[in-house]
C-alpha cells in the first residue's frame, strides 16, 4: 500500500493502487488559490504570468520525463493551461522551461535535491512515492489530474526512445479518455489525439496522419478530407493499415462510434 505525503501541509494518505479514486484531497490542494498567490509572487505579482485562457472547461497539463522540442515552443503554450502537474523527472524539464508546476507527482528518483528544494521554495506540492509501486508517474499523474477536476489534458514529453513508456503512456490515457476526459500528446512535430468520438484535425493539406486503435481494436471509423477515406470501418489492433495517410481538404474529420483511436498528426513533413 502507498502512502503520499502532501509537502505542503503535511497530510498523509494511504492508497492501495492509483489516486484514480482518492479519498479527500489534502489542505494545501483544497486551496489553490494560494498556490497561485505563491506562484504570483514568484512572477513578481503580475496575474497575467499564471492565469489560463478564461474557459469553463479545466485545462492541464502533465509534464513527463521523455523527449521535448525547442523551448520556446513550450513557454508559449504554458499559459493555456489552469494548473501544472509534473511526472517525477517532468519537474526538472518545468525548470529548464521556467515553469512552477502546481503538483510533482512520483516517487522522485529523478529529480535532484537542488531542483526539488527551488520547486519547493517557489510553492509546489510533492506527492512523494516509493520506488515500489504498481503505477508509473505518469499513470499517477493522469490519475492525480482526474481527481482535480480536468476535463482535458495535455501531455508534454509523453514519448521517447523508452517505448515501454511510450506504449503504457498512451494505453493508460485512453482509460482516462473513455471516462470522458479529452487528452492529447504533444511535441513540435507530432501531435497525438486520443479520439472516442469525433476529431476535426487542425492541420495542412499535405500532413500526414496516422490511425492506432487502443485496446482491443475501434468500430465505426470514418475518415472525411483525406487521401484514403474510410466509412464505418472496423479497426483492429493487430492490424494497423491505417498509417501514412495524407490530408487533401481542409478541417479533415476522424469519427469513431466504439473503441479509443490514437491520431498521430505529423506537422512537419515525414
Amino acid at each position: 500500500m502507498a502512502v503520499w505525503k502532501c509537502s505542503r501541509c503535511g497530510e498523509e494518505n494511504e492508497r492501495q493502487g492509483s489516486l484514480r479514486n482518492p479519498a479527500s484531497r489534502c489542505s494545501w490542494t483544497r486551496n489553490p488559490t494560494a498556490f497561485q498567490s505563491a506562484l504570483r509572487a514568484l512572477h513578481g505579482g503580475d496575474p497575467k504570468d499564471t492565469d489560463a485562457i478564461a474557459g469553463d472547461d479545466m485545462k492541464f497539463l502533465i509534464m513527463a520525463s521523455g523527449e521535448y522540442g525547442a523551448p520556446d515552443w513550450y513557454r508559449g503554450r504554458v499559459r493555456l493551461f489552469d494548473r501544472v502537474i509534473a511526472a517525477n523527472g517532468g519537474a526538472a524539464r518545468a525548470l529548464w522551461l521556467g515553469v512552477v508546476p502546481t503538483w510533482v507527482v512520483g516517487d522522485m528518483d529523478s529529480l535532484s535535491q537542488a531542483d526539488r528544494e527551488k520547486l519547493d521554495g517557489a510553492g509546489a506540492v510533492f506527492y512523494t512515492y516509493p520506488p515500489e509501486k504498481d503505477d508509473t508517474d505518469t499513470q499517477l499523474a493522469l490519475g492525480l489530474a482526474q481527481k482535480e477536476g480536468a476535463d482535458e489534458i495535455v501531455v508534454w514529453g509523453g514519448a521517447g526512445d523508452r517505448i515501454d513508456h511510450t506504449l503504457s503512456n498512451l494505453f493508460s490515457a485512453a482509460g482516462f479518455v473513455e471516462q470522458g476526459i479529452a487528452i492529447r500528446f504533444e511535441h513540435p512535430r507530432v501531435t497525438v489525439y486520443l479520439v472516442c468520438d469525433r476529431l476535426v484535425v487542425p492541420g495542412r493539406v499535405g500532413d500526414t496522419v496516422s490511425l492506432i486503435a487502443l485496446g482491443n481494436g475501434a468500430a465505426g471509423v470514418s475518415l472525411d478530407g483525406f487521401r484514403y477515406p474510410l466509412r464505418e470501418a472496423v479497426l483492429d489492433y493487430r492490424r494497423p493499415y491505417t498509417v501514412s495517410n495524407v490530408i487533401v481538404e481542409p478541417d479533415p474529420s476522424v469519427r469513431v462510434t466504439s473503441g479509443v483511436l490514437a491520431v498521430i498528426h505529423y506537422l512537419q513533413p515525414v
